[in-house]
């Protein structure tokens, strides 16, 4: 599971209603950011480290996140995806200010880029995350004999 973002070109026009959520023209089409290698090479320069061992899929690992970046096969490409773990808002605020993209936080609906608190969707996330490790993944009771040899 991640906290989810969608990157467009740095020409998207960031509309919202009176909520602050993303609103887009029925007739609009998201324009190109660019070629496959330009758009690795842009957030290369953003955030150094990213592995391109797959070019479709570039991953970043930093001391406490980790950014996988959803890029596809197509020769243009108008979005991507990046899956985001951790504590990852600094780094993603650092590539809007590096490349001009404007991003779409799909968690809370709304452009990271005009957002006063970028962080409230990964926050978001990591409650629902919290939620449903502690009522799925909950360690079971140990046993009695377990607990009184230690096992």
């Amino acid at each position: 599971m991640s906290w989810d973002l969608i990157v467009f070109s740095a020409e998207t026009p960031m509309n919202c209603d009176d909520d602050g959520v993303a609103t887009f023209a029925d007739n609009w089409e998201a324009l190109s950011i660019g070629g496959l290698p330009e758009v690795q090479q842009s957030i290369s320069t953003a955030l150094t480290g990213v592995d391109w061992s797959d070019p479709t899929w570039g991953l970043l690992v930093g001391e406490s996140y980790a950014l996988e970046f959803s890029l596809g096969s197509v020769e243009q490409t108008n979005t991507f995806g990046i899956h985001a773990r951790g504590e990852a808002t600094a780094a993603v605020m650092q590539l809007i200010g590096a490349t001009g993209w404007k991003i779409l936080d799909v968690s809370t609906t709304k452009w990271l880029n005009l957002s006063t608190d970028p962080d409230e969707g990964r926050r978001q996330y990591q409650d629902y995350l919290d939620i449903v490790i502690e009522r799925h993944y909950k360690p079971k009771k140990a046993g009695f004999f377990a607990r009184i040899f230690g096992r």
